[in-house]
């Protein structure tokens, strides 16, 4: 079966175009702090490894400051400035011993292209066979803002048994340099369209 591409008004590409120029012109972290609560911006060490990272990038930084292993994924997104966290868990294990809590990021985007661009690059690191696990970007209701939400969670169908260290290095993976590759595939979708 061949699937037909859907028309495009010239007002829907222009709002596209619209978005990933807006995202590949945003400064650097280097040359803007990403962290909603930075104090102290330091251009040459700005990285999720400041060790005021996990509280500055809270919104709650003294009761709920960011959990360690999800603290490159949420500094990457807040350096786009256009895609903005609202909650995280690292994963963890319940009392019994098992895996309890998945790990994942529920963030905003302020377009709905920049998810899309999220999930390509998850595919090419999957395509690369870097990851222990298959992830998805899926749409979700956060409940606390008209925004879309989504997460970014690991597609576990017909694993039993998944292994929370292996988990937490593929959000490791999936942070690396997103921002960045993030622009990159902007400038290539911007190539499509034109």
């Amino acid at each position: 079966m061949q699937i037909t591409p859907p028309k495009e008004s010239d007002e829907y590409v222009a709002a596209i175009r619209e978005a990933l120029e807006l995202l590949i012109a945003q400064p650097t972290p280097a040359e803007a702090p990403p962290c909603q609560n930075c104090v102290k911006h330091v251009p040459v060490s700005c990285s999720p490894k400041c060790p005021e990272a996990q509280a500055s990038l809270s919104s709650d930084p003294i009761n709920f400051p960011l959990e360690e292993k999800v603290v490159s994924l949420s500094f990457e997104l807040a350096s786009t400035r256009l895609i903005e966290t609202c909650w995280s868990c690292e994963g963890h294990f319940g009392h019994d011993g098992k895996l309890w809590k998945l790990p994942q990021v529920t963030f905003y985007a302020h377009s709905p292209v920049y998810p899309q661009l999220m999930l390509r690059h998850i595919q090419g690191l999957a395509n690369s066979k870097r990851m222990a696990y298959e992830w998805k970007i899926v749409l979700s209701d956060f409940g606390q803002s008209w925004n879309f939400s989504y997460n970014i969670e690991p597609n576990l169908n017909g694993v039993t048994e998944p292994r929370l260290g292996a988990l937490q290095q593929d959000l490791q993976l999936i942070a690396e340099n997103l921002c960045e590759n993030l622009k990159v595939l902007a400038r290539k979708m911007l190539e499509e369209i034109d």
